[in-house]
């Protein structure tokens, strides 16, 4: 019987959905999503480290859910919003509230994107698409981070709203994903809950902590993923004795021990740095694109070291390899930085 609810739950993407809400809801009743949420909107009051501590103990778990979306990028871009967003702020440690948040520069891939017109006194025109965006289960909101008028701006549209057209994913890693299809209606201003250069920073700054988030569940998830294969070496017992004993695979292990302190250290610094008034961009890149080359690594060894039972979801391993493998690709992977930092220097020449 359980095999056949497991084969059901595997095939029926429906049934994935109502499991994923029902997590969500145990995790809103924990107040994980509320810890950088102000104390007046209801929330803990915390900042971006007390995030960062459980975020990495999250990562050994390979969660598929959309956590550094929705408890960090989503909640300081509504803190942003000032009075606008108090409202929905409020409504976020509750659970009355499940805010799906889209940044246009990070979700325009592949030709995508946003075009803003004017419909009419009073009245925006929405076109274009955004692609890959996490998604929480049972979404109330969209919250969509772009330009209006050659200013930055906050769109919030409502989940029936018919602007909106949702293209359902899932990913390798199990975690759900959406396209959203902006059908070109025209919809009053008042849509617009924040505009003005003070957007675009924050926008800036919340994006920086959703991608060193990712840095820190890089992290978690390869500590983890060592601690497993260590262990599934010590018992698989071949030719009577146990793999831990093959000097070769304790070689290869020794390598994956020196890539995590490496990666760690580089994340401990980034996440130091961040007390400063301003983010350390170019350091934060770096550690994105280093951290990018050294998971895919670290999951295909990983993989090699269990032999078969690696690719078998019945063993944390694979779903761990295969978060590491979707974690290069948030918020733009380790090509994107390794351009952005070329530019970068290039313009400093």
């Amino acid at each position: 019987v359980d095999k056949l609810r497991r084969s059901i739950f595997e095939i029926d993407p429906q049934l994935r959905r109502d499991a994923l809400g029902k997590l969500w809801s145990e995790i809103t009743d924990l107040g994980w999503h509320a810890v950088i949420v102000p104390e007046p909107s209801g929330g803990a009051g915390g900042d971006l480290r007390d995030l960062a501590s459980f975020t990495e103990g999250l990562a050994r778990s390979a969660l598929p859910l959309p956590v550094s979306s929705a408890c960090g990028l989503t909640p300081l871009l509504l803190i942003a919003c000032g009075r606008a967003g108090q409202e929905l702020l409020a409504g976020l440690p509750s659970g009355k509230y499940r805010v799906v948040t889209a940044i246009d520069e990070v979700h325009a891939r592949g030709g995508g994107g946003i075009r803003i017109s004017s419909g009419g006194t009073g009245k925006l025109r929405l076109e274009g698409s955004l692609l890959g965006i996490d998604c929480l289960p049972d979404a109330t909101h969209y919250l969509i981070a772009c330009r209006v008028d050659g200013q930055g701006a906050l769109i919030l549209l409502r989940n029936d709203s018919a602007a909106v057209t949702v293209r359902w994913h899932e990913r390798m890693d199990r975690r759900p994903s959406i396209d959203l299809m902006l059908t070109g209606q025209v919809l009053p201003s008042s849509i617009v809950i924040a505009r003005g250069s003070h957007v675009v920073s924050a926008s800036r700054g919340a994006v920086a902590s959703a991608v060193l988030l990712a840095c820190i569940e890089t992290v978690g998830a390869m500590g983890a993923l060592l601690e497993q294969t260590i262990e599934y070496l010590s018992r698989r017992i071949q030719f009577g004795a146990p793999l831990s004993s093959f000097q070769a695979l304790r070689h290869r292990v020794a390598e994956l021990y020196a890539s995590y302190e490496h990666s760690r250290a580089m994340v401990a610094f980034v996440l130091k740095q961040t007390s400063n008034a301003d983010w350390p961009t170019r350091e934060l890149a770096i550690t994105k694109m280093r951290l990018g080359s050294a998971a895919r690594r670290f999951a295909a060894t990983t993989i090699q070291l269990h032999g078969g039972m690696g690719v078998s979801d019945e063993l944390p391993a694979s779903r761990l390899s295969k978060r590491l493998l979707m974690l290069d690709f948030e918020f733009g992977d380790s090509i994107h930085y390794e351009w952005q930092l070329l530019v970068s220097g290039r313009q400093i020449a």
